[in-house]
């Protein structure tokens, strides 16, 4: 798929008493990604994860918080995925 093959990812993890707080970046490398196209993957596959859709690019699933941010106004897409705790 071009959203997983041209990219190239960076993933930041913080510890605290709460839960995990995962985020990933993820930069097109070439041709890029379209936020249609990123938001319909995770629309049609993180349910099937037992994620829950609450629209906007948020999920949940048990006591955590899944966010998609896209952001096309760079050179190339910038693609950042957040998980951690509900607050």
């Amino acid at each position: 798929s071009k959203i997983v093959d041209s990219t190239e990812c960076h993933t930041i993890v913080f510890e605290k008493a709460e839960g995990r707080i995962v985020t990933v970046f993820a930069a097109a490398a070439k041709d890029g990604f379209q936020k249609k196209d990123v938001m319909d993957f995770y629309d049609s596959t993180l349910p099937h994860l037992g994620w829950q859709n609450r629209g906007n690019g948020i999920f949940v699933r048990d006591n955590e918080v899944l966010m998609i941010e896209y952001d096309g106004n760079r050179s190339v897409p910038v693609l950042r995925i957040t998980v951690k705790p509900q607050e």
